[in-house]
């Protein structure tokens, strides 16, 4: 019997990821329904403006997933907050601050996606202040907002960071203070009783 054993060679070409470092900086905890601040730092690795080309920027998002939620089938594209598309300076450092409210206690993936898009279409005065509605046509990203809408091309690979932050209630707090508090306690006591053998 002759068997023939044909094999297909497929090449997988690397998408190339965005110049720039990616650091995500937390808190470890935070309180239900507190604001709580986070920090990315972007860094410049090249030695020229990054994206050098004309109608090419940096897309930088913050989103956030629970641990023990129900898993998304589809991308988080709608529930990130957004920087504006910028380009960095050569060998630029920069922080971009986002401000994050959880309503429920967990514990939080923090994700931090930097991406380098180009510019296709842009009606309307874009207001980034607010999260815009995300949804993709074809493989083009479109953020939309009231009286506002950008397209953009997604160039390359996604470079991102992530941090795990703890989001506590008032009461689980209290509950950790207080077994702190007797803890200290029992320790004091011990070495009291101990001094005075």
């Amino acid at each position: 019997m002759n068997t023939n054993n044909s094999r297909i060679r497929v090449e997988v070409k690397e998408l190339p990821q965005p110049k720039v470092k990616v650091r995500l900086i937390t808190p470890p905890f935070s309180l239900v329904g507190r604001k709580v601040k986070v920090k990315v730092v972007l860094q410049n690795e090249t030695n020229s403006t990054y994206p050098s080309e004309e109608n090419r920027f940096l897309l930088l998002d913050v989103y956030t997933t629970r641990v023990g939620a129900n898993k998304i089938i589809i991308p988080p594209l709608s529930i990130g907050k957004f920087h504006p598309p910028f380009k960095l300076k050569p060998n630029e450092k920069r922080a971009f601050v986002f401000t994050l409210k959880f309503d429920v206690p967990g514990i939080y993936r923090i994700h931090a996606r930097v991406r380098e898009v180009r510019l296709l279409e842009s009606r309307g005065t874009p207001k980034w202040e607010r999260p815009p509605m995300v949804s993709t046509l074809e493989r083009n990203l479109v953020l939309a907002g009231s009286g506002w809408q950008t397209t953009l091309e997604p160039v390359g690979a996604v470079k991102e960071d992530r941090k795990v932050l703890r989001c506590m209630s008032v009461y689980e707090v209290l509950m950790i203070l207080g077994a702190l508090g007797a803890i200290i306690s029992a320790i004091f006591s011990a070495l009291l009783y101990f001094t005075r053998q």
